[in-house]
């Protein structure tokens, strides 16, 4: 949904209501339109099929789960068109029982709550009939009476009708137990605020003896201590579950205890000592702090008498929980084996995937972890200001197009429909600005083009202990040129070289061995040119491979921005330094206060080395440590392109 363009709003209608202007971009409709026709028809060709791009994502499973989202969508549509318009009770009545039947399962063990609903709508209908009411009510009314009416759901079971009876706080239960349980008593629920309808002239205009729910709920409480023959206990949250602050409980709780504080000495605390040291000991006896989790050490300490446990699986986890060493967790303590085959195959697109990220690559293909985190959901705002990613994406799409020769007016319907760009003339100034930007890079890649292409070769040769295998495209009679509008930054470097020796590796006549890689630059574009190194590549491939092995069995400490940083402040100069390039490496290691983060706050980066600080050097094997891989990487790759 979020790459169909859906941001917010059912249709240009529904956006109306809000006094929002009529498109269909980033509505729900327009996204479901692109899911629905990129079913039926390819979307890789960018045609609009009637103002529409199709979206072709919909594939095995895939596209039966966009099935059933579409047919929710278009029960809920239906569903808020009819409720936004006044209707009497009765027809209220069949409109949520209709959409109750399509909206909430109806099976055996849902039965009773259903039966429930349906009584509660009868009922309200039924009253409106006995007093000769026919006038349409709007939702807000209705909504206020179901949630009242709902809220005060009715026990399934009979009062008193057994030896531990659970029921509401109501009134008129006064009767004595030898214990009573209060459960939920929370600041912000107990008393009970009401939040007044709009059209409640009591709530305005209060007067003398109308009923109070707050005054209500105190004197319910009053009632239920004093039923409490023997024990009463009262629970509530007493810590936030985001940042563990102390919470307080109901206001009528801290009345009771200030008021027991207030009239009793505990046993064994002098008259002498201060009220307020007596109210603490008071207060420490008073309530009972229970820990977070139900296995902590305290429930199964004898010196704690007043936690305690009965569960033998927990007992195990808190004897289990004392025999860990607080020293810091170590992710990965020892080496994993690795396969025995003499000649290891490999594809080109795994190669490269490791040079991008070993860390990532280890996690995921070696012990199959993927840690999700950049998913935060559906945006509910237009793209009124795309971030860097969007611009990205955007900005590639638009290279691609220039590439094939495209005009640029015939593309901007095309990156209309796909919902990226800023509604109205915003929009229109976004699309001419990223154009700005693509269009050196463009301009660039063009001159490149414009030599004869050649097809692209398939990849399957051998090196000592390695098969690599693969597809290299993008070649012309002349070099291979590659083109991004990011900025060429590490991790586009080195795949490229690794592409770059494959290439040279390959020994075909007539290939060409040079490879230009283009993209953003301070001023408009930059490009570097990879030259011949047709005799060196195989000995370098191997050693990318070696590495490539080593980071089957552990994570290495090898992360393209920070280590590309490390190896060119230290080759750069004669004057480079090792302190000198482990400043540099910092830079982009460590997140600084503006800009893109750094490879350290990278979750698979944390999870791989976690206890542990990946750029020291900690006198393991040199090969692998990380100031060796920085170079023995990096190094041919800067040599390369200092070349003239």
């Amino acid at each position: 949904m979020i790459m169909a363009g859906v941001r917010w709003g059912m249709d240009p209608a529904h956006r109306r209501r809000f006094g929002q202007p009529e498109y269909n971009e980033n509505t729900w409709r327009f996204g479901l339109d692109r899911l629905l026709l990129g079913y039926a028809m390819p979307g890789e060709t960018s045609e609009l099929f009637g103002d529409v791009l199709p979206y072709d994502a919909a594939e095995g499973k895939d596209a039966a789960v966009i099935g059933k989202i579409a047919d929710f969508c278009e029960t809920l549509f239906s569903c808020v068109n009819r409720i936004s318009r006044p209707m009497p009770p009765d027809e209220w009545k069949h409109v949520l029982l209709e959409l109750a039947g399509h909206m909430i399962d109806s099976g055996r063990d849902l039965e009773y709550q259903h039966q429930f609903i349906r009584d509660t709508l009868q009922s309200m209908a039924q009253q409106a009939e006995t007093a000769g009411f026919e006038e349409p009510l709007s939702i807000d009314v209705v909504l206020h009476m179901l949630t009242r009416r709902l809220t005060e759901e009715p026990s399934a079971r009979g009062f008193l009708s057994g030896r531990v009876t659970f029921c509401n706080f109501l009134p008129m239960r006064s009767i004595p137990f030898r214990m009573i349980c209060l459960m939920g008593m929370n600041d912000a629920d107990f008393p009970r605020s009401r939040q007044a309808p709009g059209f409640d002239l009591v709530t305005k205009h209060p007067m003398p003896g109308d009923r109070s729910m707050r005054h209500d709920d105190r004197y319910l409480f009053l009632e239920a201590l004093l039923s409490a023959r023997n024990r009463l206990l009262i629970t509530y949250i007493g810590q936030s579950i985001k940042d563990n602050s102390i919470l307080p409980p109901s206001v009528v709780v801290s009345e009771l205890i200030d008021t027991i504080c207030d009239g009793f000495y505990p046993d064994g605390i002098s008259s002498d000592v201060s009220g307020e040291e007596r109210c603490a000991v008071m207060r420490r006896r008073l309530v009972i702090t229970h820990p977070l989790n139900p296995f902590d050490t305290g429930y199964f300490d004898p010196n704690v008498p007043e936690l305690f446990s009965y569960s033998d699986r927990y007992l195990e986890a808190a004897n289990a929980g004392r025999a860990i060493k607080r020293d810091p967790p170590v992710f990965l303590k020892h080496m994993l084996p690795t396969g025995t085959d003499a000649v290891l195959v490999v594809s080109l697109g795994e190669l490269t995937r490791f040079f991008s990220m070993p860390a990532a690559f280890f996690l995921q293909n070696r012990l199959g972890i993927y840690l999700d985190e950049n998913f935060a959901g559906v945006d509910d705002r237009e793209p009124v200001a795309p971030d860097a990613l969007e611009k990205y994406f955007l900005g590639s799409f638009l290279l691609e197009k220039g590439a094939a020769g495209q005009a640029v007016e015939d593309i901007y319907p095309v990156v209309r429909a796909m919902g990226t760009l800023p509604p109205g003339t915003a929009g229109r100034c976004f699309f001419s600005d990223i154009m700005e930007l693509v269009a050196p890079i463009s301009q660039a890649l063009a001159a490149e083009t414009a030599f004869e292409p050649v097809e692209p070769v398939m990849v399957d040769f051998e090196i000592p202990g390695c098969r690599i295998s693969g597809r290299i495209g993008d070649i012309r009679s002349h070099a291979r040129v590659g083109a991004t509008c990011a900025r060429l930054n590490a991790r586009r470097k080195i795949v490229f070289w690794i592409e770059h020796l494959v290439l040279n590796c390959l020994g075909i006549d007539g290939l060409a061995r040079q490879s230009i890689l283009i993209g953003r630059g301070n001023q408009g574009c930059e490009r570097i040119v990879l030259p011949d190194v047709a005799d060196r590549a195989p000995a370098l491939l191997g050693n990318l491979v070696r590495i490539y092995r080593a980071g089957q069995k552990e994570p290495l400490p090898f992360f393209p921005e920070t280590s590309y940083a490390y190896a060119h402040a230290l080759l750069e100069d004669d004057a480079g330094s090792p302190q000198k390039a482990m400043k540099a490496a910092c830079r982009k290691w460590n997140t600084g206060f503006a800009g893109s983060p750094g490879e350290a706050d990278n979750p698979y980066v944390r999870k791989a080395f976690e206890g542990k600080n990946p750029l020291e050097d900690n006198g393991d094997d040199r090969e692998t440590a990380f100031a060796g891989l920085a170079l023995e990487v990096f190094r041919p790759l800067i040599d390369a392109e200092n070349t003239d």
